[in-house]
């Protein structure tokens, strides 16, 4: 092959994938921004039993187009316990068939208004300055980058078509018996799974059999392969989630396997009822004017093949779906419940319809947050004083102040909505002792989070890790008895820790001082470490005597606002007594 013809041909390749999967990817964006809150409500109200929840999971895929995101929504509502693990499964079979509408419409031979679509999309979107208009322009700016990118993709492949050798490998990878069909079905889940994308998958098959290189029939093949593939994805997603997840996760694994098996002894048959749907031969190549050769027919092919399969293996497995989740609720039996921080478990939209409720559920949610602020401590704390354990300490705190920060946001989103609602008279100082309860509750996790990162850092020699292990402990216990006290709402307990924690010349500046006046062989170069540390450990505590005081009802005005950023509700809309503290109020160091 000419040196010209192969530059060109990898140019055009490799324009066209990028171009094909940055549009998916605006094309999920835009119409997200659109649409996934008011999606995310029709996902909680229409999700009854697992008809409903495969018609929703449905419609509601095909809107937002990102099955990904259907699945981390599936996810937060198991855990939230608004949807069963068995209606869970139904509304992933929908967005199996749901992810496929784009596919179809992709697969429409309209690739050359690809480009007019990206220009105009392009203009609005810079141009324009309203957020609805700008996230429409997005997706078709998306729409017109997946045609275009599957224009250049199929343009880019016809070159293969001239070179022997090349044609010979793709002669090989035929699905002309069932050696061959799972040979191309296990390449291309192996493929899918290693680039982590089945989207790319398609474009490519696309693309091969549109110029002629790959027959229509091997094509299937590895679309059908590419089913399999995407559910790597979903396994490794898994691994670090809740048991909950973990099992709506391998229902999806289990579902796309399944199908897969069930379907390759059929695929022979697949192969005439999808040349019969399309009336004739979908491998019939037609010539342009300028002589090009193409078989337009084959991503169409393709694209009803694929929704043909999710539909056919939902009609299968439907049936099948309660004894499903009795298999999967077994999963992870014994080896603990523990939730995935950053996905609400008691908050759902429908609470809202009720505030009294709403309230409540938001004071459980903020539990649950707090109860979880300990383990930044012990993610953080270094085993050893070795780089590597020092390093694998800060990536265990800085995971769980992620997951608590998202956590955070979804808290901050659902007492905004809140807000907004009618609440009647005597709900309004409960629900304003939550929301300040909830900001000081993000002010001490940001706190915790900077004394575990900053001991967590470089490591310590062996005096200073000593004062350092001190100093934990004594955080830690501190933190222990506080949050249980205030889990029970004991008040001799409450003020039993709020009497040790103290005020500035408290348990804190106690430390602090022995610490100044101790020796102890720490290197100069640590002690302004440690200094730092000690710092945020007031901070911390401070905090949390504004928690006892919340909840003893003893905290004065001046106290009782704000301490933290990015609260649900900001400072001009609160009452006098719940403004933000002026800085002379905040702990020193």
């Amino acid at each position: 092959m000419d040196a010209d013809i192969l530059q060109d041909m990898v140019f055009r390749v490799l324009g066209g994938l990028g171009l094909f999967m940055l549009g998916m990817e605006f094309l999920s964006d835009g119409i997200q921004s659109l649409a996934v809150a008011r999606m995310r409500q029709i996902l909680e109200r229409f999700t009854t039993n697992r008809i409903f929840a495969l018609l929703t999971g449905t419609f509601v895929t095909g809107v937002i187009q990102s099955s990904t995101v259907m699945t981390v929504m599936v996810v937060g509502f198991v855990n939230s316990g608004i949807v069963t693990l068995e209606q869970a499964i139904g509304l992933i079979m929908g967005a199996n068939i749901g992810t496929t509408l784009t596919t179809v419409f992709v697969a429409l031979p309209i690739g050359k208004w690809g480009l007019p679509v990206i220009g105009v999309a392009a203009l609005v979107y810079l141009f324009v300055g309203r957020p609805k208009i700008r996230y429409a322009a997005l997706a078709l700016l998306g729409l017109g980058m997946i045609f275009y990118g599957l224009d250049l993709l199929t343009s880019g492949f016809r070159p293969i078509r001239s070179a022997p050798a090349m044609m010979e490998i793709f002669t090989w990878l035929s699905a002309d018996g069932y050696g061959g069909i799972l040979l191309c079905v296990l390449l291309s889940a192996l493929v899918t799974a290693i680039i982590h994308s089945s989207s790319a998958t398609v474009g490519i098959v696309m693309g091969l059999g549109a110029s002629g290189v790959m027959d229509w029939h091997t094509a299937l093949a590895f679309t059908l392969g590419a089913d399999v593939g995407t559910t790597a994805t979903s396994y490794v997603a898994a691994l670090n989630l809740s048991p909950n997840a973990r099992r709506t996760a391998y229902g999806h694994m289990a579902f796309n396997v399944i199908g897969v098996l069930l379907m390759l002894p059929l695929f022979p048959l697949s192969l005439k009822l999808v040349a019969w749907a399309l009336g004739g031969d979908p491998g019939a190549a037609v010539t342009a004017a300028d002589g090009t050769v193409s078989h337009p027919l084959v991503p169409i092919a393709i694209a009803s093949y694929s929704t043909g399969f999710n539909v056919f293996n939902t009609a299968v497995m439907l049936p099948f779906v309660p004894l499903m989740a009795r298999i999967l609720s077994k999963v992870g039996q014994g080896q603990g419940e523990d939730d995935e921080l950053s996905v609400p478990r008691h908050l759902f939209a429908k609470a809202l319809e009720e505030p009294e409720t709403a309230v409540r559920l938001l004071e459980r949610e903020q539990v649950r947050f707090q109860q979880a602020l300990p383990a930044l401590l012990s993610a953080g704390r270094s085993e050893g004083s070795r780089p590597d354990e020092s390093r694998k300490a800060g990536v265990r705190a800085a995971a769980l102040h992620t997951a608590l920060g998202s956590l955070a946001r979804e808290i901050d989103d659902f007492a905004g909505n809140l807000c907004k609602r009618p609440i009647p008279p005597p709900l309004v100082p409960v629900l304003m002792r939550v929301l300040q309860s909830q900001d000081h509750g993000r002010a001490l996790e940001r706190h915790l989070f900077d004394f575990a990162r900053e001991l967590g850092g470089e490591p310590l020699s062996p005096a200073g890790r000593s004062f350092a292990d001190i100093l934990v402990e004594a955080l830690d216990a501190v933190l222990l008895e506080s949050l249980a006290a205030l889990g029970s709402g004991d008040t001799d307990d409450l003020r039993m820790m709020r009497s040790m924690i103290g005020d500035r010349g408290g348990a804190a500046a106690r430390l602090r001082q022995g610490y100044l006046e101790a020796d102890g062989g720490i290197p100069l170069t640590e002690r302004t470490r440690l200094l730092a540390a000690l710092g945020l450990a007031e901070s911390a505590l401070w905090e949390l005597a504004r928690l006892l005081n919340l909840r003893l009802g003893e905290e004065s005005g001046a106290q009782a606002g704000s301490s933290g950023d990015g609260g649900a509700v900001s400072g001009e809309a609160l009452p006098p007594q719940a403004r933000p503290v002026e800085l002379d109020a905040l702990p020193a160091g």
